[in-house]
This record gives C-alpha cells, structure tokens and sequence, in this order.
C-alpha cells in the first residue's frame, strides 16, 4: 500500500456516495453477513436476543439484516445517503445518515456494535472513542472482514489473471492497513478477546462476477474520477474473465477474513 497507512483514505465518500456505486452494490454484493452473525452469536453465548445494536458503515443494509437475527432493534449508520436509499426497509432497523466517527447516540445506549469490511476507512482513534462511549459496560464491539480471495476453485488462471493484470488495471485505493493488537485495543479502553476466522464460498455465473468485481473500490476509483467509464469497465471486465469460466457456466469463489472481538472495559 501506498502513502500514509495511517491516514484513512479521504476519496471514502466519493467512493460509496454515488448514486451509481450504491446501486451497483445493491446489484452485485454477496450477502455473508448472516454467517459471521451465527458465529457472532455463539461466540457470546447469546440464548435470547440483545436489546439493541449498531452497525456502522451498514451500506445497503445487509449487515443490519443478518444482525436481526441477534438484537431486537437495529441501527445501521453510514456516511451515505445514496447507499441508504438501496438498504431494505424493516420495522426491527432504523438507518441514519451518520460518520463513524461521530456516532448520533446517547451513552451507553447499545449491547453490541458491529463493523463489517469497514474499518479501515475510519479515523481508528476517534471511532474507537465513540464505539467505547455507546457501549453499555461490558458490551461487544464486533469488527469483521468479507475478502474476495481472488480464486476460481475450477480454475486456478483466474487467480493469477486478478493479481497480475486486473489490480494493475485498476489499483486499491489507500485505506488504513495497520495492525490492530491487544494493546491497540486496550489503548482505547478495549479487552481484545479473540480473533477467529471465517469462511464462505460464493457461486456465480460470469455476469454475477462481473456485477460484483464493478462494487470493488478499485472499479469506483476510477468510475468516480472520470478516468474510465462504466461501460467501458464492464466491456472490459466481460471480455477478460468469460474465457475463464468452466463450461458448465459458474464459478465457486472463496470469501472470507478475520473476526476481532472486542469487549469494552
């Protein structure tokens, strides 16, 4: 990663706040959040459902739908309007237009809070603060990750081609890649309790892909900026991946990451 690793990245709201990018993530986002819930739910040992809990950075909403699954009511706050407009509308969830780093709630108000692919857009030390003053005594702070592994199981080229060609074609933007450790996490008044790991496989026929590789912040980078068209995106993304696919017409494509758990002190 280029630049400064401790700056989160500025072009974060460009990114997600286009009408165009939330509908393209709306269209083409796999929804894994609900395997990280259960997970989530064991982990705390959790028999009935919590009061309330808060997403933040929810997107479309799709981590705020797995997390009813654990919590009676459900916030789900994020920097975009756009994005909001795509979440689905529930009774149990309530959306804000809302940053990371100035959460629109009283003290101690939430059982859990919960990050999904999210935090390293956020100034960590301000967030951290906020996460830790919404709490309740003892309550949960959640931060998991949903990485594109970049593997077609029946075809290892695909691999290579993503690494080699497609992420020089479209480069990660910057965002904040440092660790985050025990004393990180005690720093900001935090016990760290466990890191775990997931996983999950995603099938998709070639335009599924295409849909979802277009959500990817390398693809809005250069969307948003002008540099490349969406159209000419998706002429090149169609072209490039087809001939790898198998002749039955899906792919399985591996998904997974980190879960940190972190309860506050």
């Amino acid at each position: 990663m280029g630049g400064d690793e401790r700056r989160p990245c500025t072009q974060a709201a460009s990114l997600f706040d286009a009408k165009s990018a939330a509908w393209r993530y709306a269209r083409g986002r796999p929804y894994h959040q609900d395997v990280v819930i259960e997970r989530v739910k064991a982990r705390l040992n959790l028999d009935g459902k919590l009061d309330r809990a808060l997403d933040v950075a929810c997107g479309t909403g799709l981590s705020c739908i797995a997390l009813k699954g654990i919590a009676k009511k459900v916030c789900g706050f994020d920097i975009s309007v756009e994005m909001l407009e795509q979440a689905e509308r529930n009774e149990r969830i309530d959306y804000a237009v809302c940053p990371a780093e100035r959460l629109a709630m009283g003290d101690a108000a939430i059982d859990l809070v919960t990050v999904s692919s999210a935090f390293h857009w956020f100034d960590r030390d301000v967030f951290l603060a906020e996460a830790k003053r919404v709490l309740r005594p003892l309550g949960w702070l959640v931060i998991y990750n949903s990485f594109f592994f970049s593997r077609m199981k029946e075809n290892a080229d695909f691999g290579t081609w993503f690494t080699s060609t497609h992420l020089k074609e479209f480069p990660t933007p910057p965002r904040d890649n440092r660790r985050f450790d025990e004393d990180d996490a005690e720093r900001a008044g935090f016990t760290f309790v466990e890191r775990e790991w997931y996983t999950n496989d995603v099938s998709w026929d070639a335009s599924q892909l295409v849909d979802y590789l277009l959500t990817q912040t390398n693809v809005s980078a250069v969307v948003e900026d002008g540099s490349r068209t969406l159209e000419e995106v998706r002429e090149y993304l169609v072209r490039e991946i087809g001939p790898f696919f198998p002749a039955t017409g899906r792919g399985t494509f591996e998904f997974g990451g980190p879960i940190w758990y972190l309860r506050s002190l």
